[in-house]
């Protein structure tokens, strides 16, 4: 195990944080925050004295701060590597590291090691200082003090975070951000997409109605498929509900947009609908599924999204659906038969027993698809 861990510690031991991690985090990606849960001992400091015995060797680490103690290192000044770790030959530029490091049977078993500068460093020991006491809000209006830090590991770090967070505690978190800040990042031509985002449902939260063109121009720059679409049509549509709001069903109907424009419109529905209820009506929610339904490669996920909203007014058409032309399809029949098996209207009741009389496999297989999608599994 030790053997294997301290492998890693070298195959990083010269890797520089942005490329180890990059300037953005995905969503998958854990923090590091939530990496520094995962170990025992962090410890922030240099590599020295690197000595080679037989076919393995030495490596000491020097500690300069601790970051997440462990009796096994507390206090200790050096921690010796049992592995030879060749050091860069820049003395006048000794390189730093994060460490990370587990214990086993007393003794501290480094396993993962990142070049950084003091201030990855500083940024992660407030954020562990900020969640202990899982304070959600403090820890995101920390991070928020790190957006475009000239670290990217920083930078990256403190988008991950309120990308993981509660909507609730972004809305709270985001009353402490000077609005001016945002909307000078969203001048930016050149911020990356997946920043936009965020930035935009920020300034959503705590900006105007005048913001909404800002996000607007945004949106008539990126509508092709941008993966920031999402947030700026939900950004939109928070600022200027109507305008908003015919904006993102206008790109969803117009069957010449493509099918990313179309579905990043859907998912910004699926918010108003699970967390900002206050925004839309039901009918301007539903609105975009109903226009979703004439879209063969969308009728399916409007479908399920009727059945799980449960929203029965548009039973007819769903029912009907597998009728129109193109529409006749595995995938699109699937989500028509669980709609038709949790809909409490007559018409989905005769529809379920028919297909019980011509195809009771076929319903059987639906069903058990349908009930492990309920439970979870």
């Amino acid at each position: 195990m030790k053997g294997l861990a301290v492998t890693v510690l070298s195959m990083l031991a010269f890797a520089s944080c942005a490329s180890a991690l990059g300037p953005c985090f995905s969503r998958e990606q854990p923090t590091l925050r939530e990496e520094a849960a995962n170990a025992k001992v962090i410890v922030y400091g240099t590599i020295a004295n690197a000595k080679r015995i037989g076919d393995g060797g030495t490596t000491d680490l020097i500690v300069s701060r601790v970051l997440k103690s462990d009796p096994a290192a507390a206090g200790k000044k050096v921690i010796q590597i049992d592995r030879y770790i060749e050091i860069p030959t820049d003395p006048d530029n000794p390189r730093t590291y994060l460490v990370y490091g587990d214990v086993e049977e007393g003794q501290v078993d480094f396993y993962r090691g990142e070049a950084v500068g003091p201030a990855v460093a500083d940024y992660l020991a407030k954020s562990l200082a900020t969640n202990i006491n899982k304070d959600h809000v403090s820890l995101l209006k920390h991070c928020a003090k790190h957006f475009e830090h000239e670290e990217p590991i920083v930078a990256g770090d403190a988008v991950a975070e309120f990308q993981r967070a509660a909507d609730a505690d972004v809305r709270t978190a985001c009353r402490a951000i000077d609005p001016d800040r945002l909307r000078r990042f969203l001048h930016d031509k050149d911020i990356s997409h997946s920043r936009l985002g965020l930035y935009a449902m920020l300034l959503a939260h705590d900006g105007n109605r005048s913001d909404a063109v800002l996000i607007r121009d945004w949106l008539d720059k990126l509508a092709d498929g941008s993966s920031s679409l999402e947030f700026l049509f939900t950004a939109y549509t928070l600022l200027d509900p109507v305008a908003g709001w015919a904006y993102t069903c206008n790109l969803i109907q117009n069957p010449k947009t493509e099918f990313m424009v179309r579905y990043s419109g859907l998912r910004a529905a699926r918010y108003f609908q699970n967390t900002r209820p206050d925004v839309l009506s039901v009918d301007d929610r539903v609105k975009a599924l109903r226009i979703s339904l004439r879209h063969a490669d969308m009728a399916d996920l409007a479908i399920d999204d009727l059945r799980r909203w449960q929203h029965w007014k548009l039973t007819n058409e769903v029912l009907s659906i597998t009728e129109q032309k193109g529409f006749d399809l595995a995938i699109i029949r699937r989500a028509q038969v669980k709609y038709a098996i949790q809909c409490p209207d007559e018409k989905a009741v005769q529809f379920v027993a028919t297909m019980c009389a011509t195809d009771p496999v076929g319903l059987r297989e639906i069903r058990e698809l349908l009930d492990a999608e309920l439970s979870g599994k």
